[in-house]
């Protein structure tokens, strides 16, 4: 526990502070401790399954029910993944409309209130063959999925119990992609349209092609569509060239060609859409035009320009709720009504013929406002805001789009504003997570206070259980490649808005709550520009202008701030440290109109270092901010003129990030080096003064990319280039836990509630949620630790009183050998008579996993010759209580017999060549004169010969032979040839002992006694001869037992 008697006096206050709140909170805690965090585990993963820009989807909605005034609408979108492969999405929107009475029992008023909630879920995937798709396709049940890729193939996969699987693959166009499919409305009849300017119908059952239309096309087909009326049986083609052409199912004349039609646009034809109700075929190309024809007739009818490049477009049904709300007239001569998407950024609502768009979404992307941006973005940046796919539900209620970054999108009506907005985004590729931060709620933060206060003062929590009950966050900033800052919810990892004014890569982000509980997000991006935003509306509250280079690191002051995010410091390419007045922004927003975005004005600004800043951070007494760079250094500037004050050098390679410790006078580093530096900093040195360095941490792999204190300073935790997640003890300098979190570079960390929770993000497109396990952790441990005592003690106590059963039970759930070789050791040794029988009664009720720590222990008790007798008998026990067919399926059984094979054999051995030492006791006897007439021991010596002729029991019983007898009979050669190597120490009484209690098999009982004959043999051997030395030699001599003969 740190000592706070001598702190600075900027901390005292705050301190005390904080320790009054615990001790009210918490009960009887020391003042000032600190949680200590070691573990966390994984509570959310954000993983992307749509990749590419204009990559193919599909939708099709699956099922619409409706009870009372609850309506759920399911949409199941096919969309293409990384792998070349599909991942089916399902969308649920659950409508909910309630009556309300307003008023006086006179003047009733009766009001419906509507609410729109949604999820999605991921229903299954298909690994694909890592070739990019051309083009998705989906029948109207959502089970039948096609997928064309680029090598030309088309694979047919079956929704079916939660998983895709593949039914078929084939190549419908020899050498050429396929471009667009179509599956008619009895879900039978499959068409292909190829770049080799040709199309197929397949029959989708039989698996084989029914027409083949050519020759009428001048480009690659583009699109293709079916009647959807049955009886109409007719194809409709369109390709890159502008032509479109008609084909019929069942006329063969002009191989099938009813009409065709070179000049319908002038450019590629994209969509092609069928009403038949209001007898229209719709077509849109990159020509910017949209052009209508009679159905039946084919006749020319109207010509709509929309002035941008249509990628797709839909004809919204007459009864269609958004033509409803939005009060769209019905067109002129009973046209239709249809919505156009392309590179616009835009959902546009047309009517035929008219000259004007009826209803429009707000863009993607805010066309350039400040000049900026590196040229090789510019492909990413105008993708992200073009559109290329959309389609409408059933009943009209939401149009889906497709962004070219990969964003599904769900457009509704504005009850208020009768505008299109977004209801609900899906985030299907997140490309490289670069930044993040946990949006601050006043609300929600004083709920979990208020909260924690409550279960304290009831329960007398520790800090660590109090930790453990904390929520995550509501909100979650996230920055990816891309203009738009997306906004997450982390428990469910949906996006639920998103930040959109940037008009190049967003690099940087941070947040922080105003002085009146507002939450403010600051962003900074490739556009030079930093931006303000409002986190409850997601609107832009200020712009401001000034860098020359792009915006890399931003930062607001610590939440422990009274003033709140008064102002904010930026740094980025050009080098430059700005401080921006937020206060200021804040009332000429309040005093203006809220939907404008003010100008940001700085207040200080300073060249910080010879090369571009990376990192950025404020001190939490507001004195000092701190940066770092590529060019090895870190340095501290006094606020508010920034007037350096010092400069840290001891990195070898850049800095990449940079943060200051809220309750000590500590700042952190993260560095290129792979090294993570802890210096002492001090608002009141000299600008020629150097930084202290504390501590150097050691650990990672790669570059160290970002670096976080929580614990209340007291640990830190850090991502790098290797992908893993770091936990730190700032005093001791150890790393506590060490997570993989990523498969790539984790460039981005933020850390909710002082490290209850951590979010981090990488380039591998994976966003994931860690929650602190650590007060989880310790409590299974010590639940684990007391329930291992009580085993501990309940097995001495079954070993006290004699129950082996138990005993046995309690030393393999304890997992000790060493007490198991003593209870069975006891056990022989105990009850000799009916030692093997007792033992074969606890063995045999063993089940697979305790059979196999059996085993296991047998394995390495027959390594050694003092514990190898029981390891024997213990297996001999399993061989004749459990059959092969049990004993197969005990985990690794091959190499476990392997392994005691070798080593009996090798027992064997020895036991055999000690048997044939025994005829050495007969000779030395007869020639000492020595006549020992005990029948017994005589009897007993015979018995040893019969013993070891009986040894191979243990192959007998468990039919273990080799395959090659020749193979055997070497290594038995060999065992022999080691074995005579041996010293004398193996033929002492120990070894006696063993290798003859080793050879019995069913009247191994009377051993010891035989041992006892045979040893006073060899005594009495001994004995002899030192007589007879004596008698050859009268000096004096003495015996075995000191006395002189």
């Amino acid at each position: 526990m740190r000592d706070h008697s001598c702190s600075p006096p900027y901390l005292a206050s705050s301190r005390r502070r904080r320790q009054r709140r615990r001790t009210r909170a918490m009960g009887d805690r020391q003042p000032g401790s600190r949680p200590t965090r070691a573990t966390y585990v994984k509570a959310a993963t954000l993983n992307a399954f749509y990749v590419g820009r204009g990559a193919p989807l599909a939708l099709t909605q699956t099922s619409t029910s409706t009870v009372g005034d609850v309506t759920i609408d399911d949409v199941t979108y096919a969309c293409a993944t990384a792998e070349g492969g599909v991942a089916l999405v399902r969308s649920r929107t659950t409508t909910t409309t309630a009556a309300k009475t307003q008023g006086s029992k006179k003047q009733k008023t009766e009001t419906k209130e509507t609410s729109v909630t949604s999820s999605v879920s991921e229903l299954a995937r298909y690994d694909g063959d890592e070739e990019a798709l051309t083009s998705i396709a989906i029948d109207r049940s959502g089970r039948k999925v096609f997928c064309a890729s680029r090598s030309g193939h088309v694979t047919r996969l079956e929704y079916e119990s939660s998983t895709l699987r593949r039914l078929k693959t084939w190549q419908p166009h020899k050498s050429s992609p396929v471009l667009d499919m179509a599956i008619d409305n009895t879900g039978s009849l499959l068409c292909t349209g190829s770049a080799d300017r040709t199309a197929r119908v397949w029959d989708i059952e039989r698996g084989y092609c029914t027409h083949a239309f050519r020759g009428a096309h001048g480009g690659a087909l583009t699109a293709v569509a079916f009647h959807p009326s049955i009886n109409a049986a007719r194809v409709y083609t369109a390709a890159e060239d502008g032509s479109l052409c008609v084909w019929s199912l069942n006329d063969k004349k002009n191989n099938g060609l009813v009409k065709s039609m070179a000049d319908a646009h002038v450019s590629a034809i994209t969509a092609i859409r069928i009403d038949v109700e209001s007898n229209t075929l719709l077509t849109a190309g990159r020509d910017k035009v949209v052009k209508t024809f009679e159905l039946d007739t084919l006749k020319p009818r109207t010509t709509t320009a929309v002035h941008e490049t249509i990628e797709d477009c839909v004809i919204l049904d007459g009864n269609s709720s958004i033509i409803r709300e939005t009060g769209i007239k019905a067109p002129v001569n009973g046209g239709v009504v249809f919505c156009v998407s392309g590179d616009s950024g835009r959902i546009r609502v047309w009517r035929e013929g008219s000259a004007k768009v009826s209803v429009e979404s707000a863009p993607l992307v805010a066309k350039t406002l400040t000049k900026g941006g590196d040229d090789e973005d510019n492909d990413f940046e105008s993708a992200a805001g073009t559109f290329t796919k959309c389609a409408i539900t059933h009943h009209g209620h939401h149009i889906t789009a497709v962004s070219g970054d990969a964003r599904l999108l769900t457009y509704g009506v504005n009850s208020e504003s009768k505008a299109l907005e977004i209801e609900r985004e899906i985030v299907a590729n997140t490309d490289e997570i670069i930044g993040l931060t946990f949006v601050p709620d006043a609300q929600a933060d004083s709920e979990e206070e208020n909260r924690a206060k409550e279960l304290g003062a009831a329960e007398g929590d520790d800090d660590d259980e109090l930790h453990a009950l904390t929520r995550p966050p509501k909100q979650m900033a996230v920055v990816t490649n891309s203009p738009t800052v997306r906004v997450f919810d982390p428990s469910t990892m949906s996006c639920v808005g998103s930040l959109t004014g940037h008009s190049a890569v967003v690099l940087c982000v941070d947040s922080a709550l105003d002085s009146d509980g507002t939450a403010l997000i600051i962003t900074g991006a490739k556009d030079h520009s930093v931006r303000l935003w409002n986190g409850a509306t997601k609107s832009c509250v200020a712009i401001g202008e000034g860098h020359v280079g792009a915006v890399a690191a931003v930062a607001f002051p610590p939440k422990s701030s009274k003033r709140g995010a008064a102002f904010a410091v930026s740094g980025g390419a050009d080098r430059v440290l700005r401080v921006w007045d937020i206060d200021g922004a804040r009332r000429v927003a309040a005093e203006g109109d809220a939907n404008d975005a003010h100008e940001l004005h700085a207040t200080a600004a300073t060249v910080a270092h010879d090369k571009p800043l990376n990192g950025v951070a404020v001190a939490p007494h507001l004195r000092m901010v701190a940066t770092c760079s590529s060019d090895k250094t870190a340095k501290l500037w006094k606020m508010p003129d920034l007037v350096p004050l010092a400069t840290l050098r001891g990195h070898r390679r850049g800095i990449w990030a940079c943060a200051f410790s809220p309750s000590d006078r500590v700042l952190a580093t993260a560095g290129g080096d792979k090294l993570v530096k802890i210096w002492s900093v001090d608002d009141r040195a000299g600008s020629d003064t150097t930084g202290t360095c504390l501590r150097t941490l050691e650990g990672h792999s790669a570059a160290v990319l970002s670096i976080r204190f929580l614990s209340r300073g007291a640990q830190l935790v850090t991502t790098g280039g290797d992908g893993m997640l770091n936990l730190w003890t700032v005093n001791a300098g150890a790393c506590v836990s060490s997570i993989d979190a990523h498969e790539d570079k984790a460039w981005a960390i933020a850390v909710g509630g002082d490290g209850d929770w951590i979010a981090t993000g990488g380039t591998d497109a994976s966003m994931s949620l860690w929650r602190d396990s650590t007060a989880t952790t310790s409590a299974e441990e010590a639940e684990k630790h007391a329930l291992a005592v009580q085993r501990e003690q309940e097995f001495i106590n079954a070993e006290r009183q004699g129950d082996v059963m138990r005993a046995i039970d309690l030393a393999l759930r304890l997992e000790r050998p060493g007490a198991l070789l003593r209870v069975l050791t006891r056990l022989l040794e105990d009850d000799f008579e009916r030692g093997d029988e007792r033992l074969r009664e606890c063995v045999s009720p063993l089940q697979a996993d305790k059979l196999t720590r059996v085993l296991e222990c047998v394995r390495e008790w027959n390594t050694n010759s003092r514990t190898c007798h029981v390891a024997q008998h213990v297996l001999a026990a399993v061989f004749r209580t459990h059959s092969m067919e049990e004993l197969s399926k005990v985990r690794g059984i091959p190499q476990i017999i392997q392994a005691i094979k070798a080593y009996t054999e090798r027992h064997q051995t020895r036991c055999e060549r000690l048997y044939r030492g025994t005829f050495l006791v007969d000779t030395l006897l007869a020639k000492s004169g020595s006549i020992i007439d005990d029948e017994e021991t005589v009897q007993y010596v015979k018995r040893t010969h019969e013993t070891i002729d009986d040894f191979g029991y243990m192959r007998r019983s468990t039919k273990i032979v080799d395959e090659d007898e020749a193979e055997n009979e070497d290594d038995a050669e060999q065992n022999e040839a080691e074995n005579e190597d041996d010293s004398a120490a193996d033929e002492d009484e120990t070894t006696l002992e063993v290798a003859t209690t080793q050879v019995n098999e069913d009247d191994v009982i009377k051993v010891p006694k035989m041992l006892q004959r045979l040893n006073a043999i060899k005594r009495g051997a001994k004995d002899v001869e030192l007589k007879r030395k004596a008698v050859r030699d009268p000096s004096p001599r003495h015996t075995r037992s000191g006395k002189r003969l």
